[in-house]
């Protein structure tokens, strides 16, 4: 694991995961998870639903950013 965040925003960490931005070198996508929202106001609604089942956890927003060594690439299927 490079680094890890804890923060209390779902929209945040998605909108940084997820949305077209400079810092992506492809569009992103999701490839999995077990969540059954598909957009990212379902996702959204979703886990700040979840969230709602701990009210005592301060931050329930967990961001592990994870990255291949240099020139490694991995395909959706992978």
């Amino acid at each position: 694991m490079d680094r890890i965040r804890k923060g209390k925003s779902f929209s945040g960490v998605q909108s940084y995961a997820l949305k077209p931005a400079p810092h992506h070198l492809q569009v992103p996508v999701v490839i999995g998870g077990n969540a059954s929202g598909v957009t990212f106001d379902e996702l959204v609604v979703e886990f700040r639903r979840t969230s709602q089942l701990r009210q005592e956890v301060a931050k329930p927003v967990w961001h592990n950013y994870l990255r291949l060594p240099h020139g490694e690439t991995l395909s959706h299927k992978k």
